[in-house]
């Protein structure tokens, strides 16, 4: 799906507002990485890339730290990398492996889960990963991973913000918000 150029624009502008001056504003980060799709990710960075001269990721290194930094730029690389033809390999047993992963993260520290561990296995999925990693988790442990993440994650409104983003992603047609 191809990236609709006004909007495109419109969140590399929100952007580079929202790093502006003293501190972020990281409901507008959340707001654009939250709602696009890969491909209008990809657009955006390279639309902000031509505005300002500075790469998304630089943007997101200098203004975030980890382990929020560290999904951010993991959504940007995604969103960059071009998917092979025809990905259907073996996504049940990936997701099956990776949620034992998640569990083993929220799970396995004394009172606080392992965000890292959490970034690094959430972050990597596509559409269909997220698919078959939410389906996995509800069939392996009765309850639905957005339900999991939102008990561990609670108070941490930013990061929780983001992995349930990854979890549900965007359709790959783009954005239909109205705002």
């Amino acid at each position: 799906a191809r990236a609709d150029p006004v909007v495109t624009v419109e969140e590399a502008a929100r952007l580079i507002t929202a790093a502006a001056g003293l501190g972020v504003r990281t409901d507008n980060f959340l707001r654009v990485f939250g709602l696009a799709s890969d491909a209008q990710l990809a657009a955006i960075a390279g639309a902000l890339r031509r505005m300002t001269s500075k790469t998304l990721e630089f943007l997101l290194t200098s203004e975030f730290r980890n382990p929020i930094r560290g999904l951010l730029l993991r959504r940007v690389a995604c969103a960059a990398a071009q998917p092979p033809a025809n990905v259907t390999i073996k996504v049940a047993a990936e997701a099956a492996a990776a949620v034992k992963g998640i569990r083993a993260a929220t799970k396995g520290k004394l009172f606080r889960s392992d965000r890292e561990a959490l970034v690094n296995i959430i972050a990597t999925c596509d559409r269909e990963q997220s698919l078959a990693l939410r389906y996995e988790y509800g069939m392996q442990y009765g309850e639905t991973l957005a339900s999991c993440l939102r008990d561990e994650l609670s108070g941490e409104s930013d990061l929780e913000t983001l992995l349930l983003a990854f979890i549900d992603p965007p359709a790959a047609g783009g954005d239909d918000d109205d705002d």
